[in-house]
């Protein structure tokens, strides 16, 4: 049997979602710009049934397995999820006995897949266990599936997985350092526990405390041994001085990096870029960013005995001219009779 019923939601529609369910097949749930309107249908009328202030363009509904009409039950229940251009998913409960309650779930994942635009609704007998699976759009290839558990439930597990962690500088947790001692996330009972005293407390504190500074004393000086080596007593070079560079970071056309040279060079010093950064004359070949660390460069030296390094070939001379080989013809021109 065919109907047809008119009704003004009183906002573009976006997603319009029936109920399939034995119990709530006359049910329509219609999406709009900020909310989702929930429809009892009749053979002439178009009752509505419930109101859900989202907030935001809706783009997919699901129907939950629980859903109970009022034309099955006195005491009907309304239970649907939807799913926002904002890559929010919200749970939308109504009872017979109670009003409209939207409860956000799994709020932004979706974002990283894309826009939902179809969603199955899978929900246990427990209200706490609904849980939805989601299809983002079909530009993305991925699967999104959520639980219903508020973020400001999870914030304190994250605040005291944070003060567990060890810290590279003090090697010693927030816990540690603020309290003495390093509790744990699920603390043992003990019919006779051997509770330390206040002042038993304050030692290991302090103990703690002292382990910390030296730590960070210690790292202090390994950073000023590293600034002076290259810093205040390391080379200095200027303009126009040939340096050897330290091949250990150099990707260049070697099988494999000990058949490579250990240093590569001389190349002149163009630019002092501070006392440690200095700009090289590199082949332009090699297509890399001319700035090194003064602790990469070496200074280049000749002497007498030993003569220049690495003495260029000298070209053929033929007739008292450089002899230039040629590689490739590029363009070649014939004029007169032989074209």
């Amino acid at each position: 049997m065919a109907f047809d019923i008119r009704h003004d939601h009183g906002s573009l529609v976006h997603v319009v979602r029936a109920c399939h369910n034995d119990d709530g097949y006359d049910l329509i749930a219609i999406g709009g710009e900020h909310t989702v309107e929930v429809l009892l249908i009749s053979e002439y009328t178009a009752t509505p049934l419930a109101t859900f202030q989202i907030g935001c363009r809706i783009t997919a509904l699901a129907w939950s397995s629980r859903t109970l009409s009022p034309s099955q039950s006195d005491q009907w229940l309304i239970e649907l999820a939807a799913a926002t251009s904002d890559f929010g998913l919200h749970l939308l409960t109504k009872t017979h006995d109670a009003a409209e309650d939207v409860f956000p779930f799994g709020g932004g994942l979706s974002g990283h897949h894309g826009t939902i635009n179809d969603m199955t609704f899978c929900a246990a007998a427990a209200r706490p266990t609904a849980r939805s699976t989601s299809r983002p759009s079909p530009t993305t290839r991925c699967s999104w599936y959520g639980t219903c558990t508020p973020h400001s439930t999870s914030l304190p597990f994250a605040e005291f997985s944070h003060n567990i962690k060890i810290h590279s500088a003090t090697r010693k947790t927030p816990f540690e350092l603020l309290h003495g001692f390093h509790p744990r996330f699920q603390p043992k009972i003990h019919l006779n526990p051997a509770i330390p005293t206040a002042e038993q407390r304050l030692m290991m504190m302090q103990k703690a405390q002292d382990e910390a500074k030296a730590s960070q004393t210690l790292a202090m000086e390994d950073m000023c041994r590293q600034e002076d080596k290259y810093g205040k007593n390391g080379p200095t070079f200027k303009e126009g001085d040939k340096v050897w560079l330290d091949g250990k970071n150099l990707r260049l056309q070697y099988p494999k990096a000990k058949f490579g040279l250990k240093r590569q060079g001389p190349f002149q010093i163009l630019q002092v870029i501070s006392p440690i950064n200095y700009k090289l004359k590199l082949p332009r070949t090699w297509k890399i960013h001319p700035v090194f660390h003064a602790g990469l460069l070496t200074p280049y030296h000749e002497t007498l005995e030993h003569g220049p390094n690495l003495m260029p070939s000298p070209p053929d001379i033929i007739d008292g001219e450089q002899e230039w080989e040629v590689e490739s013809v590029v363009k070649s021109r014939v004029y007169g009779k032989n074209r």
